[in-house]
């Protein structure tokens, strides 16, 4: 399958390790993954690499990864993207619908448990753009 059917899924996280062990996981499972951990690269990378889902940590370094999410849910060119929050300390992540966000999953957390979460997001974008 070429990189254009595939899934898009951009992680953002300040910890390279993460990010890394999930980009190799993610390739494996046939994604095509980019990777930042600057969050003022956020709005170029979704730009230019338009994914169809945002793996996010809360605490970025210089921002606040939930009031992002709520930026890109009310920006015409990314209202529909797919949004899963992060972050090790779930008082963080109650009320992540209120942000916007789709789904979110505590750190640390199983590869297979991500993978579920980022599968049913696609899954339901997909049947919603079916409907639109």
């Amino acid at each position: 399958m070429n990189d254009s059917n595939k899934n898009k899924l951009l992680l953002v996280d300040d910890s390279r390790d993460l990010i890394e062990i999930l980009k190799i996981f993610f390739k494996g499972k046939d994604y095509v993954v980019e990777i930042i951990s600057n969050c003022s690269e956020i709005y170029s990378s979704i730009k230019n690499f338009e994914p169809d889902i945002l793996l996010m940590d809360v605490l970025l370094n210089g921002a606040d990864g939930r009031q992002l999410c709520k930026t890109l849910r009310n920006g015409a060119d990314t209202m529909y993207l797919g949004i899963i929050l992060t972050s090790a300390s779930p008082s963080n992540l109650e009320n992540y619908m209120a942000y916007g966000a789709d789904d979110y999953i505590e750190k640390p957390f199983e590869l297979t448990d991500l993978e579920q979460k980022v599968t049913s997001i696609l899954a339901r974008r997909k049947t919603l753009s079916n409907i639109h």
